[in-house]
């Protein structure tokens, strides 16, 4: 699985609503269980290890052929795949990395 980087209250906040939902039709000894394993998730989501966001930045890279105003062509590549980008972007298109220097 992915390492995604995800929020961790909305996430928290989704199972509960979800629970909530749930409770409506169910008996005191159904909910109790329902209970029970809603605060079992919500405990292994807030003790989950924190993933570290990658990141990488983008490099101005001159391309030959056509001339752009400053007489060069050039893209921004990836420092971490190396991918090509038409411009700055918060995240490589790529790889996913979150870009230190992005034009937002």
């Amino acid at each position: 699985m992915d390492q995604d980087l995800i929020s961790r209250e909305a996430l928290i906040e989704a199972v509960f609503d979800h629970c909530v939902s749930m409770s409506v039709c169910l008996s005191k000894e159904e909910y109790d269980g329902m209970k029970r394993m809603r605060d079992a998730i919500m405990d292994d989501i807030e003790n989950a290890p924190k993933v570290e966001r990658e990141e990488a930045e983008w490099k101005t890279v001159i391309l030959g052929g056509s001339m752009t105003h400053d007489g060069h062509e050039h893209r921004e590549e990836c420092s971490a795949c190396h991918k090509k980008n038409e411009s700055k972007t918060r995240y490589c298109p790529n790889c996913g990395k979150h870009m230190r220097n992005a034009e937002v």
